[in-house]
């Protein structure tokens, strides 16, 4: 059986750098925001709606046409794919845990939240992630992500 997950990696621009936000969680790993798709959501409006839930991020922008994808196997041998869209906050939200799953969220530092996370996949994921951002500030001169 197939278990689909969607999120964001959401970046957010400080005073001397973009940073990444990350959640911890119950399971004491640290991720990207993400959930199950819900009845018939779209893959947009389920990471849309995770973000909400798990963070309480409302204004992002999330760029639809950077999508990012990890498959694997779940410990009850079920297949598991998670598709990430690459997402900036460019209002101010107040951070804020509203799902039982999570324990900590935070804004990090790319380097550090790379550290932070285990899994390979996601660490690749951020990479990638980070470097199409670079290039859209780049190349299209965006003022203040």
């Amino acid at each position: 059986m197939l278990e689909i997950s969607c999120g964001a990696i959401v970046f957010k621009k400080f005073k001397r750098q973009i940073k990444v936000l990350i959640v911890k969680q119950f399971n004491k790993f640290w991720s990207f925001p993400k959930g199950h798709v819900e009845n018939d959501e779209t893959h947009i409006q389920t990471a849309i709606r995770e973000l909400k839930e798990e963070t309480n991020l409302e204004n992002v922008i999330i760029m639809e046409q950077y999508q990012y994808e990890t498959n694997y196997k779940l410990d009850n041998n079920n297949d598991k794919k998670v598709i990430l869209f690459l997402a900036i906050e460019k209002e101010k939200n107040i951070l804020k845990i509203n799902d039982k799953d999570i324990t900590k969220v935070k804004y990090l530092p790319v380097k550090r939240a790379m550290n932070m996370l285990k899994r390979k996949d996601l660490i690749e994921i951020l990479r990638k992630s980070f470097n199409d951002l670079q290039f859209l500030i780049k190349d299209n001169k965006k003022e203040g992500i």
